[in-house]
């Protein structure tokens, strides 16, 4: 008994950790020898099927002990057929007012997890880019090893 449980409990608890509601999830990993350059612009394509839904869109933002800052600023842009159709600048705390550092982790490396959009509504259906890109207005910004997205259904209709 306790081989088939520890065969089959890594399989089960996959499978469990499953949430429908994320209906896209991506990250690029950034070179932790140079890196976040100011130009370098972090590309999500997602497909959008049903204009009726609404979505969360969350920036899953990786940092270790070499960022340097308290904060980060964010410049986000939503592309659709190569038109900006939104833009946005954001700022987000990356310390709390003791200098230790937010997020989730264990050791040097902290997750966070950012909200950017809250009840999105994606007008038409078809092809979207989310595009990132750091505004510290430092050429290589170093700290950061990795940006993702993750959009999550809302469960509301329009």
């Amino acid at each position: 008994m306790k081989k088939l449980f520890n065969k089959y409990f890594p399989l089960i608890l996959l499978i469990g950790c499953n949430d429908p509601k994320i209906i896209f999830e991506d990250h690029k990993y950034i070179s932790t020898t140079q890196g976040w350059h100011k130009d370098s612009t972090m590309d999500f394509n997602i497909n959008i099927k049903d204009t009726t839904d609404v979505y969360d869109i969350i920036v899953h933002l990786r940092n270790n002990n070499d960022y340097e800052f308290s904060n980060i600023y964010l410049f986000y842009y939503i592309l659709k057929d190569d038109n900006i159709i939104r833009s946005d600048t954001l700022e987000y705390l990356m310390t709390d007012v003791n200098g230790k550092w937010l997020g989730t982790g264990l050791g040097y490396v902290k997750d966070n997890m950012l909200s950017y959009l809250e009840f999105h509504n994606f007008k038409d259906t078809g092809s979207y880019t989310i595009a990132i890109k750091q505004g510290m207005r430092k050429t290589f910004l170093k700290g950061i090893n990795s940006v993702g997205v993750q959009i999550n259904n809302n469960d509301e209709k329009i």
